[in-house]
């Protein structure tokens, strides 16, 4: 009986396998040129089904610079009532009153929720009577926050700072 040689049947199998794996290879790279990629792209929808959630995601947060601190927003009056149980039930912080002209914001107040609430004459008048203009940027600030214990030295510093065309007695 002969003998095998375990060295030359080894590098006989990984020579077929590698072989097998080329042939493979170029049968799904033919058929992916002849389809042009149709076989990876998705199937048409009849209709009949709901437009994907993914399609509808909300976009990115946006933050508002105001003397080197970042609120959250602008955000449009209309998301505001919405929102606002959310957002006052939940945090306490700064707020800024803002007037969109053109693509620039103007900012015409700021304040503390949970505080006085600028006049909406004053607003209107410093936004062209346009209610649709009015947005608004929130600086939540956590109790562990430095912001926190000092928010009311912070408020004046960029009243100060900013000097909005709004003030309220607080």
């Amino acid at each position: 009986m002969p003998e095998i040689d375990k060295k030359k049947s080894l590098f006989i199998f990984i020579a077929a396998l590698l072989l097998f794996l080329a042939v493979v290879f170029a049968v799904l790279g033919v058929s992916f040129l002849l389809k042009k990629g149709e076989a990876l792209k998705p199937a048409q929808s009849s209709g009949e089904f709901p437009p994907s959630p993914a399609l509808n995601f909300p976009g990115p947060p946006q933050f508002f610079n105001i003397a080197g601190l970042y609120f959250a927003g602008p955000m449009s009056l209309d998301l505001v009532k919405e929102q606002s149980a959310v957002y006052y039930s939940q945090s306490y912080g700064l707020y800024a009153v803002l007037c969109k002209k053109e693509e620039n914001y103007d900012i015409i107040y700021l304040g503390q929720t949970g505080q006085q609430e600028p006049e909406q004459k004053c607003l209107l008048e410093n936004c062209q009577q346009d209610e649709e203009a009015l947005y608004f940027a929130f600086l939540w600030t956590p109790k562990e926050s430095p912001v926190y214990n000092n928010k009311s030295q912070v408020l004046e510093f960029l009243r100060e700072q900013i000097k909005p065309a709004c003030l309220s007695k607080e």
